[in-house]
Formats: C-alpha cells, structure tokens, sequence
C-alpha cells in the first residue's frame, strides 16, 4: 500500500499522467471471491475508477472478471497466474507456468547435473 502511495506521489509531483493527477482508491475484498465482487462492483460502478489494479486469488480474479468486463475497465493483475482466465480487459504482469518451469529445469540439468523425471 505504501509503495502505491509512493508512486501516486511521485507520479503527480510530476504532473500526473497526460496531465491529470492520479488518484487511489482503495477497497478490501475480505480475501474471497465474494468480498472481490463487492470491491471490484463498489469500485468499477460506484467510484467509476479508470482502471482496477490488483493481487488476487485465483478465485476472487474469476469473480471480479465479469465485472471489469461490464464496466469496460481494465484489470491489471499482479499476482502469479496460471492461465486459463481470459478477457479483454485482463492484463497480466506476472509469470505463467510455461515461464517458470522450463529456466528452473535447465538450471538443474545444467548445473547441478540433474536429470528431469516427469
């Protein structure tokens, strides 16, 4: 929370994004699926915030999906993800399995000598 304050701080020291001060809202999801639907509809329909940024659970990202999409807003998700989730309004800034995997596995076959067994 404080480094977003940070950021928003900076960012508006120096004039904001195309000229126009950032702001940050806030919202508890109560760390569930229901509590995100809640947030995410108090912030995308009640705020009407330009853009949702956050770190979730599999679950509560799922929740909070149709909402976005209803509000045409986007999603920035900051947290690992395991694929399967798609919308037009979900970015993704974090790894996938296919990232993480494989550079762990030539680490251990090329390095340690270890032999990969699937």
């Amino acid at each position: 929370m404080q480094s977003a304050e940070l950021a928003v701080e900076e960012i508006n020291a120096k004039g904001g994004v195309l000229g126009r001060p950032l702001a940050l809202d806030v919202a508890d999801d109560g760390s569930g699926a229901a509590g995100a639907q809640k947030a995410f509809d108090a912030l995308v329909f009640q705020k009407k915030v330009n853009v949702l940024i956050s770190m979730e659970t599999s679950a509560a990202r799922n929740a909070g999906l149709p909402i976005v999409a209803r509000g045409k807003i986007p999603f920035i998700y900051t947290s690992f993800y395991e694929g399967k989730s798609c919308s037009p309004y979900l970015y993704v800034n974090a790894w996938v399995p296919e990232q993480q995997v494989p550079p762990i596995v030539d680490h251990f076959t090329r390095e340690e000598g270890q032999r990969a067994t699937f």
